[in-house]
């Protein structure tokens, strides 16, 4: 999400050029820094999962039933 959407009034794209990134005009991105944690997923996911290694074990828990919910959802739901 913090990578690909835009968000509600275009706040994930505005907070991922404020770090570098590059976007066309539909949003999707153009060229990134290889010193943003913003430009792809992979490296996106390195910095968000140590910050939920900062948060209490439950709401990890909470996060981690979520993320489960979400896999769940694309794997098997109907569209």
């Amino acid at each position: 999400m913090l990578v690909k959407e835009s968000g509600p009034f275009d706040v994930l794209v505005k907070l991922r050029e404020l770090t570098g990134v590059t976007h066309y005009d539909d949003g999707s991105v153009e060229s990134f820094s290889s010193y943003t944690p913003l430009g792809c997923v992979w490296c996106t996911s390195v910095w968000t999962s140590l910050l939920i290694l900062a948060l209490p074990k439950s709401v990890r828990r909470i996060l981690a039933v979520s993320a489960i919910a979400c896999i769940v959802e694309e794997r098997y739901g109907k569209s």
